[in-house]
């Protein structure tokens, strides 16, 4: 009984050794593969989904810059090779002109090619054969080995060399049948895909796995088919997915898969279409592009030639992002964007509205077309343009005369190839496929007048209609697809608007009978609005900022105020100036109100004192930033404290101006200067000085408008006072130990200042004016 238990398993064992090796590399640690590497601080042979033969991983050697020369090594589990087996994997070479030594060996010796090289033999040189960014396929008869047990080891070698790919690996006996070839795409729609292949011999038979793209070579068997070309239904549109083929070959063996992948067409989009390209700078859903070079989806900050198109402040167009083509580098025929299919079948008169911009900045004059598929076949030059635009001009083509059979698309095409890497700048936005109003969408809204709270806007008639419906959204919102408020007014007030906030106003004639023109829109800011509460504000987040309440004025100044950030710290900066100046920096609007804002203070400083900076501080009306008074002017900024490298911090009483709407304003005018900095703008409480709001029982300090002697009277001893100036410097000091008496502030500057008294132990705050 024993001896047979013991056959048995000897049996089980050499049936198992005989079984076949394939590794796809989608885990992170291949079961039983070994990895060796000479150097330590070599990455070594490390998983990857950057690239893939097949799935979504395969495992690589970087081109990683090490600090000397490393031999990596990939080794496989042990195998014993059977009758047939075949050695097969796929390879990809990144950088193949700085390869070193890769390649592949077999040992049937031992599994440890560092303590045992001459035990391994390379059977393939990768450098030899590098196939760049390419997946390639090499196969290696194994029959000097069957019987024996081997291991196969991946080689590279390098301290800066080319990164090696390698995916799929197997050893097994070849199919009866050879695979499929030349696996094609023949057709998309939305919602099926045709394919096309070559037989690898005489089959007639195969079978085919659709599955969603990426989910990697199927473990079991698919769906039989014997139709060359194969038609797939059912499909969602706008979906990517993988098709895997084999043959089936005699006697219930199979070819190895084959694959490839696509992404079907979007689904039909029933009338109206609109794409105004408010993604965020991405490929529009649905939309298609081809040709030598990408139409970008930006907002003008990037597109300098074509300037304020698209921004807030422009009536004409859509705000935020449009489609453009660049006019700089070399480029050559047919940058296509292409709509999805619009299915038209209810529209009277199917039409195509869009907004087109060109710019030649002096090169040539724009090349651009559109071409229309009429449900059967495409309608080239509908509409093409040759001339500078200028500014955003809406197109509108009459699609009716068209053979319209089915869904229709259009594609905007530039061609251009005149020996030059510049023409013309090129932009469309607001895309529409859809019927014909009967009235025209309202032309020319501009922006009357504009508060905190309001607006004001006009525009012009597109026809005769004396009746309008708008709609008031958030900047940058899509345009609706509802109706809106119904008005009579042109002009119109809008009321209730959110102070320092941009908006979208959508204007639609009503055309009577239910039916409206085309939207036109104007976007805005509100101005920002008064406030009477306390305000700090450090600049070095976003929520304690915002630059439409703080406003920069440049006056012929290369280097204006600008926020800047050093050491992790956000503040105004003023640089260096060579030439005339007027340089302005505003704070928000708000009312001086006694004990809330009736004193501000800011952190100045300048960082190197040899060249001094002046700045010269104001309080100027909230309406129209005119002057009302100036606090200080040539204020010289010092240097931050040598020691604790603290800014000095500066403050201004603001109650002389009590119930007015104010702006601060730092201005400067000097040529030759060094820098200013301010951080840290607080209004506050006139309390924060220390004045008559902390006053001590029993004392009194008189006069308050002082020509010469400040006198006291006080029922107990008084140990000290000090005058401090609006700046917080310390302008004069006593020490009295009496209950009355007086100082004599007869060579003060005229101005405001604070006074604190010390008596018993505590101090109370005082404001005077020295005449």
């Amino acid at each position: 009984m024993k001896k047979i238990t013991l056959i048995l398993l000897l049996l089980t064992i050499t049936f198992n050794s005989y079984a076949q090796l394939s590794e796809d590399f989608e885990t992170q640690a291949p079961t039983g593969w070994t990895f060796m590497e000479t150097e330590t601080d070599d990455p070594g042979w490390i998983q990857t989904t950057t690239r893939a033969n097949s799935g979504t991983a395969s495992f690589y050697h970087s081109d990683d810059d090490i600090l000397a020369e490393s031999t990596s090594w990939m080794i496989s589990p042990a195998y014993t090779v059977s009758a047939d087996d075949k050695l097969s994997f796929f390879y990809n070479n990144n950088y193949s002109s700085f390869s070193v030594e890769s390649g592949v060996w077999i040992s049937t010796a031992s599994g440890d090619p560092i303590a045992n090289p001459t035990d391994f033999t390379e059977i393939f040189d990768i450098d030899a054969n590098a196939s760049e960014d390419l997946w390639a396929l090499h196969e290696y008869d194994l029959s000097n080995f069957v019987g024996q047990i081997i291991y196969v080891a991946f080689k590279y070698r390098g301290d800066y060399a080319d990164a090696v790919y390698i995916d799929d690996f197997s050893i097994a006996p070849p199919p009866s049948c050879p695979d499929t070839s030349a696996l094609a795409l023949d057709a998309v729609t939305n919602n099926t895909a045709t394919i096309s292949w070559t037989a690898g011999g005489g089959e007639t038979a195969w079978e085919y796995v659709l599955q969603a793209s990426g989910t990697g070579e199927p473990a079991a068997g698919g769906i039989s088919t014997t139709t060359n070309p194969l038609t797939v239904s059912g499909l969602t549109g706008s979906t990517a997915y993988e098709i895997y083929l084999r043959a089936a070959c005699d006697g219930g063996d199979f070819s190895a898969w084959v694959s490839t992948t696509f992404t079907t067409l979007c689904d039909v989009v029933t009338a109206p279409y609109s794409q105004d390209f408010e993604n965020g700078g991405a490929i529009p859903d649905c939309m298609i592009m081809s040709g030598d070079e990408d139409w970008i989806f930006a907002n003008s900050t990037s597109f300098s030639h074509i300037g304020n198109a698209g921004v807030i402040g422009n009536s004409s167009a859509s705000g935020g992002y449009f489609a453009y083509v660049d006019d700089s580098g070399a480029h050559g025929l047919g940058t296509t964007l292409e709509t999805p299919l619009v299915d038209v079948s209810a529209a009277t008169t199917p039409t195509l509205f869009f907004y087109l911009l060109s710019n030649n900045e002096g090169y040539s004059n724009v090349s651009f077309s559109v071409d229309v598929y009429d449900g059967a076949a495409w309608n080239v030059g509908v509409f093409t343009s040759n001339t500078n635009t200028s500014d955003w001009e809406e197109i509108t083509i009459d699609l009716s005369n068209l053979p319209i059979s089915g869904p229709i698309k259009a594609r905007f095409i530039v061609d251009e190839d005149n020996g030059t890497d510049y023409y013309d700048d090129v932009a469309i936005d607001d895309v529409r496929i859809m019927d014909m109003p009967s009235c025209f969408a309202p032309t020319d809204l501009d922006l009357d007048a504009v508060t905190d709270t309001t607006a004001t806007i006009s525009w012009t008639a597109g026809g005769t209609e004396t009746a309008w419906e708008y709609v008031v959204e958030a900047y940058g919102s899509d345009e609706p697809s509802t109706g809106g408020e119904s008005t009579t007014s042109n002009p119109l007030t809008i009321s209730g608007l959110t102070a320092d906030t941009a908006y979208d106003v959508y204007v639609r004639a009503d055309c009577g009978a239910g039916d409206f023109s085309l939207w036109a829109k104007i976007s805005f800011p509100t101005e920002c609005g008064i406030t009477d509460e306390a305000l700090s504000q450090d600049f070095d987040t976003a929520a304690n900022f915002d630059s439409n309440c703080w406003e920069v004025e440049n006056g012929g100044d290369p280097n204006p105020w600008v926020l800047i950030t050093d050491s992790g710290n956000t503040f105004w900066n003023l640089s260096f100036n060579t030439v005339a100046h007027d340089d302005y920096l505003y704070s928000p609007k708000f009312s001086v109100v006694d004990g809330v804002t009736d004193a501000f203070n800011f952190k100045g400083w300048n960082p190197n004192t040899t060249w001094p900076e002046v700045i010269d501080v104001l309080v100027v009306d909230a309406s129209d930033n005119s002057l009302i008074a100036t606090l200080a002017t040539d204020l010289n900024l010092p240097e931050p404290d040598a020691t604790t490298g603290e800014a000095t911090t500066f403050t201004y009483d603001l109650s002389a101006y009590e119930g007015q709407d104010v702006r601060i304003a730092f201005y400067s005018s000097t040529t030759d200067q060094n820098v200013a900095r301010l951080d840290d703008f607080t209004l506050d409480a006139f309390s924060t000085l220390g004045t008559a709001t902390n006053t001590l029982e029993g004392f009194t300090l008189y006069p308050t408008i002082v020509k010469e002697e400040l006198n006291f009277r006080s029922q107990n001893k008084v140990e000290a006072i000090t005058v401090f100036n609006l700046l917080g410097q310390k302008v004069f000091s006593g020490a009295p130990n009496t209950n009355n008496s007086s100082i004599n502030l007869s060579k003060l500057r005229p101005g405001v200042y604070v006074v604190k008294v010390s008596a018993e132990g505590k101090t109370g705050s005082y404001k005077i004016v020295k005449e």
